[in-house]
């Protein structure tokens, strides 16, 4: 019909299950209460959502109010966001337990790259933090001569001694060669008195 295309409702498909779900650690993000450790959580294969506290945690519980959905938090073995190692093209941390598929989601101020994005599915970022590098601003001084910068002192002589020697060429053939002006003219005054 038209190049219609069917639209999946993902959010009705989560609706009252319980989904696996996978973090690392990041201050601010994503803390373990002062009152636990990692290596405490690493003793449980649940984790309470009350034993943790962040920003990560708080989106988490408003989506699941939002769609309906229950979680099944867990803290990953290695504490790392996740790496794809070079020479066996395994990963480490949160996208291995995803790629695996040991858990249905993970939960962190994990980067987005294109490395990573091969293999898992990101939501979109929900902060950016823009870096940027601040130098000071260099003093303007006004250069008459600026226009000289673009070339060397040596090229700019090579320049002016070309058109020296040029013009003086020029100069000297148009005197010598009898089809210059003054030749034209001398041989036209020679015509009409002859």
């Amino acid at each position: 019909m038209g190049g219609a295309e069917t639209v999946i409702d993902f959010i009705s498909q989560l609706a009252n299950k319980t989904l696996r779900v996978t973090f690392a650690t990041d201050s601010g993000f994503l803390d373990i209460k002062p009152e636990y450790t990692a290596a405490y959580l690493k003793n449980f294969s649940e984790v309470p959502v009350s034993w943790v506290q962040g920003y990560c945690i708080d989106l988490l519980l408003k989506l699941q109010e939002i769609i309906g959905f229950n979680s099944s938090l867990y803290l990953v073995n290695d504490e790392r966001f996740g790496r794809k190692d070079e020479v066996t093209g395994e990963w480490n941390g949160l996208v291995r337990e995803l790629v695996e598929t040991n858990a249905d989601m993970a939960v962190g101020s994990i980067t987005i790259n294109h490395v990573r994005k091969a293999e898992i599915d990101f939501t979109a970022p929900y902060i950016d933090l823009g870096l940027q590098f601040i130098l000071k601003k260099k003093e303007v001084v006004q250069d008459s001569f600026r226009f000289f910068k673009p070339l060397s002192p040596t090229l700019w002589a090579y320049i002016g001694g070309t058109l020296f020697l040029v013009s003086f060429t020029v100069t000297l053939v148009n005197k010598i060669s009898p089809y210059d002006y003054h030749g034209g003219f001398v041989q036209e005054d020679h015509k009409t008195t002859a």
